[in-house]
């Protein structure tokens, strides 16, 4: 049963994050960009999810480093099964650190 309140509460955060994503970029670019430009801009705001999902989801996180860990977790523990901390950390790293580094670049 706590698992279930985890998933929940974590769905509940990645959707007021999609959610807040749609209602406050649009108005912050346009209000620092200007509407001269804003329809090609929403556009590729648009875009960017979707491009971004295969190449650091699919592409970074599971063939790379997920089968990698899940290798890991099967010489240490001699157990088919990928569980715990021990496969998602190396991945919330990385990813974390990517979006870092995005955040450090958008500010130039």
């Amino acid at each position: 049963m706590v698992v279930l309140g985890q998933c929940m509460f974590g769905t509940l955060l990645c959707g007021l994050g999609y959610g807040a994503h749609w209602a406050i970029v649009p108005a912050t670019a346009s209000e620092l960009f200007g509407l001269k430009n804003f329809g090609a801009l929403y556009n590729f705001i648009s875009l960017a999810n979707p491009a971004g999902t295969p190449v650091f989801s699919s592409l970074i996180a599971s063939t790379k480093v997920w089968d990698h860990c899940c290798c890991i977790c099967q010489m240490l523990l001699e157990s088919l099964k990928c569980d715990g901390s021990v496969c998602f950390f190396q991945t919330s790293i990385i990813m974390a650190t990517l979006c870092k580094l995005q955040q450090g670049y958008a500010r130039f």
